[in-house]
């Protein structure tokens, strides 16, 4: 981010301006989404259940094997 820039007013004090302020920037962006993707993960009970929903493979006989 360049100092004066538009962004400047409203992002320079959490990642600062000049060199290294836009990687500063994309790697909160990440992290923000990562953060996002995980509560959404842990929100939604069909993903939070996948273990119980889903079915245990089946072995070569066509019977099912439990793996626990």
């Amino acid at each position: 981010m360049n100092p004066g820039g538009r962004l400047e007013g409203m992002l320079g004090w959490i990642v600062g301006n000049g060199v290294g302020a836009g990687f500063a920037l994309g790697m909160l962006i990440a992290g923000v989404w990562g953060v996002l993707v995980v509560l959404g993960g842990v929100l939604n009970p069909v993903v939070l259940h996948a273990e119980r929903l889903e079915p245990d493979f089946e072995d070569s006989n066509g019977g099912i094997r439990h793996t626990h």
